[in-house]
């Protein structure tokens, strides 16, 4: 999109005179919008954007209904925190989540929000999206470990997007980083520094053989990075997992919409496959039921006409991206405010569940 007008850059800059140009630049034929109101969400929830809910008025509300326009939206802007914007533009998250509902999301086979409007001046590290508001549905909750059903459903449905870009396809998506993204390369390079301001906050919660696999597997984290990079891949979320998920208060299993694109890279899927089953179900899930959710992952990737990776494969690939996230995890909490009690809850429980996730699988098969 390219209006003449700025990408906003905080939510007082999106007023109704601006909307009605957003909505034309994107072909829409509604009537001018009039008022807008917002009020701040998903606090507590994401640390890396601020979310806006858009309440919209119409110089003519008939003509507006009748042409389908919409009374609200959700306005998604970089977070105001320096921590969390410092770690954004490095991992180029902002420019990520534009580029996909620019070139992927009409393809993904799992429903997205409807975007409306994606502003981007990468000079500027200013990003806009105004996206379909869902609030009608129910927002996954983190802190609440999803069951076996719902578990095998969301990995049956992940296999299902690997699939869509699997063998190949993928590398059609040049403009999309590798998951060995210079960014995340450079997080590796800030361990050293992050860990103690990290133990001091969660340290009582990491068992000492553990600290020591990070430990062990830090001098040739980027070298395997590299490698996995370079193996067969798909196009991955990044961040899938239950907080990112919306879901139909009628049918919840049938239908959902995955939001929060921002983490998207190309990689092997092994990547958002260790990171669902470490951080969203609940550990009896996960742990009790690993081989079964690793078989439903390969059966469905197959069922979709994907290559699948051999099994003992896959489980290596899985202990390799836990121990990178028990690095890059030291880097997010060091550097991440979490806003209020809901969020720092939140880093507790997801660092509990997969340090127990981390266990099952035993990382250490895999260390040097």
């Amino acid at each position: 999109m390219h209006m003449d007008d700025p990408v906003p850059s905080q939510v007082d800059d999106i007023t109704a005179r601006w909307l009605t140009n957003a909505f034309l630049e994107g072909g829409l034929d509604l009537p001018p919008v009039v008022e807008v109101t917002s009020q701040q969400i998903g606090e507590g929830v994401g640390f890396i954007g601020q979310l806006h809910r858009l309440t919209l008025g119409y110089a003519d509300d008939a003509a507006a209904a009748e042409r389908g326009a919409p009374r609200s939206l959700i306005a998604k802007m970089p977070t105001n925190d320096p921590g969390g914007r410092m770690m954004g533009t490095m991992l180029r998250l902002y420019e990520k989540e534009s580029g996909f509902y620019g070139h992927l999301a009409a393809d993904c086979p799992v429903r997205v929000p409807r975007c409306f409007y994606n502003g981007a001046e990468p000079d500027a590290q200013q990003w806009c999206l105004l996206l379909e508001d869902l609030g009608q549905y129910v927002v996954g909750d983190q802190l609440v470990g999803r069951d076996l059903a719902q578990t095998r459903t969301l990995v049956q449905t992940l296999a299902r997007i690997h699939a869509r870009w699997s063998d190949g396809r993928a590398d059609e998506h040049s403009w999309l980083p590798q998951v060995d993204d210079p960014g995340t390369v450079g997080m590796l390079a800030m361990y050293d520094a992050c860990l103690p301001a990290t133990m001091e906050r969660f340290g009582h919660l990491v068992p000492e053989h553990m600290l020591e696999w990070g430990q062990r597997f830090l001098p040739v984290a980027a070298e395997w990075l590299a490698d996995f990079a370079r193996q067969p891949g798909t196009i991955i979320h990044g961040d899938y997992r239950t907080d990112n998920l919306v879901f139909s208060p009628d049918s919840p299993h049938d239908d959902f919409v995955l939001l929060d694109w921002q983490l998207t890279s190309r990689s092997p899927g092994a990547y958002d496959l260790y990171y669902f089953l470490a951080l969203s179900p609940d550990p009896s899930v996960s742990c009790g039921h690993l081989d079964e959710l690793v078989d439903l992952y390969l059966d469905e990737l197959a069922a979709a006409g994907a290559t699948a990776p051999a099994r003992d494969v896959l489980l290596d690939q899985m202990r390799g991206v836990g121990l990178l996230f028990s690095l890059l995890g030291v880097v997010t909490l060091a550097s991440l405010d979490p806003a209020n009690p809901r969020g720092e809850e939140l880093f507790v429980t997801m660092w509990q569940r997969g340090i127990s996730f981390a266990e099952r699988l035993d990382l250490s098969q895999v260390l040097p």
